[in-house]
């Protein structure tokens, strides 16, 4: 219901540099305007 990838850009690069590692952040839809299993859905068919 909060967040967004704008607010959590930093964080997810800070983790990705540490780590070495691609992080993927996906801006799925969020309850309550989007029902289950919508945000789900958004996420499985973006890693598919």
């Amino acid at each position: 219901m909060a967040g967004s990838l704008d607010s959590h850009d930093e964080v997810s690069r800070y983790l990705a540099k540490q780590s070495d590692a691609m992080v993927i952040a996906i801006d799925y839809r969020l309850a309550p305007e989007f029902k289950y299993p919508a945000g789900h859905s958004d996420v499985y068919d973006t890693v598919k």
